[in-house]
């Protein structure tokens, strides 16, 4: 079975997955949560809509393992997808599994950072994953050119998550910022003399 996710519904899980929710279920009275850890179906909550009690509904718990406290925040109400591919009796669904199901690309920032690969580029590339482009890097080779835009610039393209890709990617972030401070301080000429 394919499921096409909304493009809200895309965001927010990508987004979820980040932050480390792995699981997403729906609770008997409608209602969609995310877990860190698969729950399990129980029926120890009860009901009081507008004050009367309905009595216990089936709902999604985790299993007793002990947690730290940095794991409390470990459940999650979703605000923005209406998951409606989702019922209260099936199984926790795989997040990870869901964004690579669905039919639609993945949109992706793109940094570009040389004049010979000033583009945007369609490729492929995890959700979590930001790409950066250079001269000197792999992947140029397994991208298509779609349009071309100033160096520097960040940019969104269109990508399918493509296991081979990963190991060719580099990430964008304090690493990066680190390796060009770094670069900027080798390349100052030497002054002794």
């Amino acid at each position: 079975m394919t499921i096409t996710l909304t493009k809200n519904e895309r965001i927010e899980l990508s987004y979820l997955l980040m932050l480390g929710f792995k699981w997403l279920v729906r609770h008997e009275i409608g209602s969609v949560e995310v877990y860190k850890i698969k729950p399990h179906r129980d029926k120890e909550v009860n009901y009081y809509p507008f004050g009367k009690d309905r009595g216990g509904y089936n709902t999604w718990i985790e299993t007793a393992t002990p947690l730290t406290l940095e794991e409390l925040s470990r459940c999650k109400n979703t605000s923005y997808g209406k998951y409606q591919f989702i019922q209260w009796k099936d199984e926790p669904m795989d997040i990870e599994a869901l964004l690579l199901m669905s039919a639609e690309p993945l949109r992706i920032p793109v940094r570009v950072t040389s004049e010979t690969s000033h583009r945007v580029v369609e490729g492929t590339l995890s959700p979590r994953q930001l790409l950066d482009l250079s001269d000197d890097c792999d992947i140029v080779e397994h991208l298509t050119a779609c349009d071309c835009a100033p160096v520097g610039e960040t940019y969104v393209v269109e990508c399918n998550c493509d296991e081979e890709f990963y190991e060719s990617i580099v990430l964008i972030g304090d690493e990066i910022k680190e390796k060009e401070q770094q670069d900027a301080l080798n390349s100052k000429p030497d002054v002794t003399a």
